[in-house]
């Protein structure tokens, strides 16, 4: 900052007043930003989950098939959420998942009975899974379709969702964690030693047949039957050739 250039010191109340006004245009354009983000319509979605969420936040992603639509806005339980079941009805258990979803991204899609569109897209497989974000240990919510949806069907509830509910469905990281699961279990499951026993015994077959098998070939003395063979043909092709003569 050059000195003034009277007294030749520095201006602080120039300097003070453009550290000031950067800061306004700094708060205002937050403000901007924060407005039109709280001021954008909102709908809100519900889901359960049986199992963990681990690497969901509030603010993770929330996706349809790839585009961001929305963030996860609360995570709780559900007993905290619809209160401790009756007695019998079901499990109260499961993860409670808040989605908060920009209204403007479906045009014309929230404008109708928004429950009905939403039970016949659940029908039709509609489901919310968590996927990863790479190998960052991240994960967001993806709303899409199953192709088989009665591979998925909806955790028995017995409360009424205060919003759009949208039942959840295993994502592809935890189905191939499962399935690695089943296979590990199989494997466990098998007994080794009584498969090998059986091998064994299939193999000692296999050699007492393959050992009488070379006895009887060489009982049948080959090479003597291929000589006399030879000698026959020998014989034919020799009284063909006086026939043609």
């Amino acid at each position: 900052m050059p000195p003034d250039a009277m007294t030749g010191q520095p201006n602080y109340f120039k300097i003070g007043l453009f550290v000031i006004a950067a800061f306004l245009l700094l708060a205002a354009a937050l403000v901007y930003l924060g407005a039109d983000r709280m001021l954008r319509p909102k709908v809100y979605l519900e889901t359960y989950v049986d199992g963990t969420v681990q690497g969901i936040d509030i603010g993770s992603p929330v996706k349809f098939r790839g585009v961001q639509i929305g963030r996860i806005s609360r995570i709780d339980f559900v007993f905290n959420e619809y209160g401790t079941e009756p007695q019998g009805s079901g499990r109260n258990d499961y993860v409670f998942l808040e989605m908060e979803v920009d209204k403007k991204l479906f045009r014309g899609m929230f404008t109708g009975d928004v429950e009905l569109i939403l039970n016949n897209a659940v029908k039709q497989g509609l489901r919310v899974m968590l996927q990863p974000q790479g190998i960052t240990g991240l994960n967001f919510a993806e709303l899409n379709y199953v192709p088989q949806p009665e591979r998925a069907p909806p955790l028995k509830i017995w409360w009424t969702p205060r919003t759009h509910y949208i039942p959840s469905a295993p994502g592809t990281l935890t189905s191939m964690l499962d399935s690695v699961n089943r296979i590990m279990d199989s494997f466990g499951s098998l007994d080794v030693g009584d498969t090998l026993k059986e091998l064994n015994a299939v193999m000692q077959k296999f050699n007492t047949s393959l050992t009488k098998l070379e006895t009887n070939l060489d009982e049948m003395n080959l090479a003597e039957a291929s000589t006399n063979l030879q000698k026959l043909i020998d014989e034919i092709q020799l009284k063909i050739g006086r026939a043609h003569v």
